[in-house]
């Protein structure tokens, strides 16, 4: 009994001694304060915002630093032109920073006349005013010609009308290049198609093949899809242009019409050599009239000229069946050659490219393995790649419905920089080839275009196989198919880059509490030692 009032007695003493110390604590605990001196371009004072934080001695020796940039709601905008970071010492309860009146320097545009190899022919530079924004830039006209010496420079087809441009203090970001070439050059030269819908003659496309010493052949598609839109060559446009390399012609127009909604067109399947994606044999065309549905049995077994016998994959179904509407004219039919065996899976790969430089600024790859039905793969409409912020250009869908027999192994899609003015009405276009005559190989190979709705100026972002690889078989060939935010202010800490700790007063708290579990842990052995006397 006597053990327990001793107990009891200190317990009393500790806590009370507790609330004489802590008031003498909290009394030495310091404060400091962070400075943001603004000032006008001359360096007066125009005012100061302070800040307070506390925990002076735990944060000794710490780095505080500020953004090179500040924001102040009556005053606007102010450039850092003091150190940007500063330690806390012993004794020094201020850290000023000084910040100055943000004043625009002067930024110019640059833009190079090159030919289609890279030479620069000519260079000229354009202001940029620093109110240029992207729903407001600075603008430069190109000029469709320009003459050097004795020759006059024709701009390339497609090439841009106009250049958009925005204040930034960054040159890389202002320097433009257009494309010229000389028409008097019949040895090695470009020459425009022009795709154009019959009867309405809008332009659907455009192309361009080159020509370098020999004549040149151009294979267009009897049907084509663009945007999932079908179209087949017009009545009495030939499908094969035949270029001679002294012709002075620099331009064709090609006409093409809009398959009917309510006419009948042809169902292609395709045979599919699984373990190399090449096609076998000739392309089977059912005819699908309007409101019909075909069927079309999957022969077991295929033999090729050479005798190689080829067994469909287990996994397709035995009847395809299209129903006239859809949107896919193609199917496919896998066949393994004998000793292949098809894998139970594979992966696809999601490309994600800047529109502005070809860049691939991120990519994802996901795992086929539904043979039974399409996966679903999900573009986002914007994402963030290294602090910069992308948006999805238009003309794409957000939406990929990949089915495990289709021969496309990538995708491509296109994103425009937040801060890139010159692709905002850009629009992406893309051209399937459904069918060309005699050309069964190029079959489900696209174009990709993009097309300045402002402008109207097109250009070929690139080509790609089947597979969704890229294509540059038309390189040196003779013939081709289709070739700081405001709220910031409120909450300072949102403008500082130091870390937080935990008070030293919490940490009193918690050895408060720990002596107090440690007391209750001994009465209660020593209530038990004395009932075992007792007893």
């Amino acid at each position: 009994m006597k053990c327990l009032k001793k107990i009891a007695i200190f317990s009393l003493v500790f806590f009370v001694s507790l609330f004489f110390i802590m008031p003498v604590q909290a009394k030495s605990t310091q404060t400091y304060s962070i400075i943001y001196d603004l000032q006008d371009a001359s360096g007066n004072k125009i005012a100061q915002v302070k800040y307070k934080n506390k925990d002076f001695t735990s944060e000794i020796g710490r780095e505080i630093k500020v953004r090179t940039t500040y924001f102040d709601k009556k005053y606007g905008d102010f450039d850092l032109v003091s150190e940007q970071s500063q330690k806390v010492e012993a004794g020094k309860d201020q850290y000023i920073f000084v910040y100055r009146t943000y004043q625009p320097i002067t930024i110019k545009g640059k833009v190079q006349f090159t030919t289609k190899e890279g030479t620069i022919l000519l260079q000229d530079t354009f202001d940029i005013d620093s109110s240029a924004t992207v729903e407001n830039p600075q603008v430069y006209a190109v000029p469709d010609s320009y003459t050097i010496g004795d020759v006059t420079y024709l701009k390339m087809p497609g090439q841009v009308s106009e250049i958009k441009s925005v204040y930034y203090n960054d040159p890389s970001d202002n320097t433009y290049s257009i494309t010229y070439y000389n028409p008097n050059n019949t040895t090695d030269y470009d020459v425009a198609l022009k795709y154009v819908e019959e009867g309405t003659n809008d332009l659907l496309m455009q192309k361009s093949f080159h020509v370098n010493d020999q004549d040149y052949t151009y294979v267009l598609p009897k049907t084509m899809k663009i945007n999932d839109i079908y179209y087949g060559l017009a009545e009495n446009q030939e499908n094969i242009i035949h270029h001679a390399v002294s012709s002075d012609v620099r331009e064709y127009t090609v006409y093409y019409k809009k398959m009917d909604e309510n006419a009948s067109y042809k169902w292609s399947i395709y045979k599919v050599d699984a373990s190399t994606n090449k096609i076998l044999g000739e392309v089977v065309q059912l005819e699908v009239q309007p409101g019909q549905s075909v069927e079309y049995q999957v022969e077991k077994e295929y033999k090729d000229s050479d005798g190689n016998v080829y067994t469909v994959d287990q996994g397709m179904s035995q009847v395809l069946k299209h129903s006239y509407g859809e949107s896919e004219h193609v199917s496919y039919v896998y066949y393994n050659p004998k000793g292949y065996t098809a894998p139970k899976s594979y992966i696809v790969e999601v490309q994600y490219k800047n529109i502005a430089t070809d860049e691939t600024i991120a990519s994802q790859k996901i795992e086929i393995n539904k043979k039974d039905e399409d996966t679903t793969i999900d573009i986002v409409k914007e994402l963030t790649v290294n602090q910069q912020q992308y948006v999805l250009v238009n003309g794409q869908s957000i939406t990929i419905n990949h089915s495990f027999y289709s021969p496309r192994r990538i995708y491509t899609i296109y994103y425009r920089n937040v801060n890139d003015p010159i692709n905002v009405d850009t629009e992406i276009i893309r051209e399937e080839v459904i069918e060309v005559e005699g050309q069964s190989s190029v079959i489900g190979g696209q174009t990709i275009y993009r097309r300045n709705n402002q402008t109207g100026a097109f250009s070929t972002v690139g080509v790609e196989n089947r597979d969704g690889s890229e294509n540059n078989s038309n390189e040196g060939s003779t013939s081709s198919v289709d070739g700081i935010n405001v709220e910031d202010e409120a909450v300072p800490q949102a403008n500082i880059d130091a870390q937080s700790q935990e008070s030293s007063s919490s940490q009193v708290y918690y050895l408060v509490a720990g002596l107090l579990a440690f007391l209750i842990v001994i009465v209660i052995i020593l209530k038990r030692k004395k009932h075992r006397k007792e007893v």
